[in-house]
């Protein structure tokens, strides 16, 4: 029978001791190697997703590990292979793991083992800076050895304020310089905890400030630690949106969510203030001339990147883009709090309705833009069904029509879904990326929002 499977995946794992800086090797058919771990899987699994890979190499090696960082994703599109180096980190007594393993110091790994070539350079850099981290600490607070014991202290003290207790290992779920999360399970039930970077340390304050007005809507926090940028959620029970095939709750969500834009708009000087960035349309065209000189954030002739045709055509498309973004900047519906991210594997149903979580890409910007990363989620789903976009087009319009007539509305939402590919591609290249040391983590997202800009701008005469 032919396989079903989509995807395959291959991990390599660099485990560091709990208390020394040695590596771990296992024996693999007479010889010393890294750990790893192979699987597939038929949909798309991305590489801060990190619960399947830590569940393999700890039932390889006999013990509990977390990510500390992925080091590379390349991907083969021959053979559909993802393959990924990561840097993990072992939390149990080295004595008590798989007799078939062999500790080395970290200086000597290059000496005993035989590192493929397009893994070198980046674990070289890894093995320098481990050398020197206890006079240089990582600058990403989670890439640090010392880190994942401090997080742990800190929730458990949290918890016993509360009466509760930790019952299992937390199970980690995500790692990036974007942001860290847990899931722990407790003795009340389930909590998350998250740590977000420099970056993003305005969603801490946008909880805060939508929570009240919101209680249903937003994540209840348990504890937050603002100069550390920690927070601990409670679960939020029922499942996601994107497990839904009931066009009344995305409806649903769609009606809240807009109704929420429009009572932000006399919140954005105050949003802005707690350091929510602000991105206004007019401001789009610009940033995408700038975009366009930094050839290797268009990874041009390279998959996916763009190709040089499609760098002409998007010069070419300047002016005529400008002018559609004052023509948006000019119309009745103002800026307000734009999520960001706002798919449907991001909003939670729950007993009192939907839920909005990870707020860590918010702007103030064209409200409408946040539809575009809503439909995306829904395409394979409703294929061809045009009404469906309709549909929901109008239940998100309907709470905007203080601000304009029904005609009208639907003429800038559609001006500006031809835009919202431009704003994150935008958003990406100009308040995230430049954030990240590691800047591959996000390289498609300039890439393909460009691509899909080009798509939707593919009857415009210019």
């Amino acid at each position: 029978m032919a396989s079903t499977s989509h995807f395959s995946y291959h991990a390599t794992g660099i485990i560091i001791h709990p208390t020394e800086k040695h590596i771990l090797l296992v024996g693999e058919q007479g010889h010393l190697t890294l750990p790893h771990v192979a699987w597939q899987a038929t949909e798309y699994v991305h590489w801060a997703d990190v619960t399947t890979v830590n569940q393999a190499m700890s039932h390889q090696i006999g013990g509990e590990l977390t990510t500390m960082r992925c080091l590379s994703d390349t991907y083969n599109r021959e053979n559909r292979c993802f393959s990924r180096v990561y840097i993990m980190q072992l939390h149990t007594s080295a004595g008590m793991i798989a007799k078939s393993i062999r500790w080395i110091a970290a200086r000597e790994l290059f000496h005993t083992i035989t590192v493929p070539t397009e893994q070198h350079s980046n674990i070289e850099q890894w093995l320098a800076n481990l050398n020197t981290s206890s006079a240089s600490p990582q600058p990403i607070p989670w890439y640090n050895p010392d880190w994942f014991a401090s997080v742990i202290s800190w929730i458990e003290k949290q918890l016993e304020h509360r009466g509760s207790r930790v019952v299992a290992a937390p199970e980690q779920l995500r790692v990036g310089e974007r942001g860290y999360l847990l899931r722990i399970s407790t003795t009340t039930g389930i909590i998350y905890f998250k740590a977000l970077p420099t970056f993003f340390a305005h969603e801490l304050a946008i909880l805060a400030t939508l929570a009240p007005g919101y209680p249903s809507s937003m994540p209840v926090l348990m504890a937050v630690d603002r100069e550390q940028r920690w927070m601990l959620m409670q679960d939020f029970g029922g499942t996601l949106l994107s497990q839904s095939e009931n066009i009344g709750e995305l409806e649903e969500a769609l009606r809240r969510y807009a109704v929420l834009q429009v009572e932000q708009v006399e919140q954005n000087q105050r949003l802005h203030e707690l350091g929510c960035p602000y991105l206004p349309p007019e401001a789009l065209a610009e940033q995408l001339e700038d975009m366009l000189e930094d050839t290797p954030s268009l990874m041009m002739n390279a998959f996916p990147g763009l190709a040089e045709k499609d760098v002409i055509r998007l010069h070419a498309l300047v002016p005529h883009l400008r002018s559609m973004c004052l023509q948006l900047a000019d119309g009745p519906v103002p800026c307000s709090l734009e999520h960001g991210d706002f798919h449907t594997g991001n909003i939670a149903l729950t007993a009192t309705g939907p839920l909005f979580f990870d707020w860590t890409d918010s702007c103030i910007t064209h409200p409408f833009f946040s539809f575009y990363p809503f439909l995306l989620g829904l395409e394979a789903q409703w294929a061809g069904e045009t009404s469906i976009r309709q549909r929901l087009r109008d239940v998100y319009l309907q709470p905007w029509e203080d601000y304009a007539p029904r005609e009208q509305l639907i003429a800038i939402f559609e001006l500006a879904q031809k835009l919202a590919p431009l704003y994150l591609a935008t958003l990406y290249a100009s308040l995230i990326i430049p954030k990240l040391e590691a800047r591959w983590e996000m390289r498609h997202g300039i890439p393909y929002n460009l691509q899909t800009l080009l798509e939707r701008m593919r009857d415009e005469i210019v």
